[in-house]
């Protein structure tokens, strides 16, 4: 279903990365009903502590205005709450910037 967000073209979108990252940083992770992380989880707590920021994959999808936007993949094969109702738990996190360009993942099964 189309989101309610203001739209651009696509291939616009696609070439944003300064838009994709601020989505992702946004976003973060969207609470999870039945995480398989603790809420004060020590490893989680360590990366957030050296500056790393959650986030969660963002695709382009169409907006009601009839453009594109970058929203959250809420559920995958390794995130979200389908994939923790099948045993497992990923949560992602980046720097914001464009320095580091890294990518580090905690994940629980």
């Amino acid at each position: 279903a189309p989101i309610n967000a203001p739209g651009r073209p696509k291939d616009e979108v696609a070439k944003d990365l300064a838009g994709y990252q601020a989505q992702v940083l946004r976003d973060g992770i969207p609470p999870r009903k039945a995480g398989l992380f603790p809420p004060s989880d020590d490893f989680l707590s360590l990366l957030l502590g050296l500056g790393w920021q959650p986030a969660t994959k963002g695709l382009p999808h169409p907006t009601v205005d009839g453009g594109f936007a970058f929203a959250t993949t809420e559920n995958g094969w390794v995130v979200g709450e389908n994939a923790i109702e099948h045993g497992i738990d990923l949560r992602w996190f980046i720097k914001p910037g464009f320095e580091d360009q890294e990518l580090i993942a905690a994940v629980r099964f």
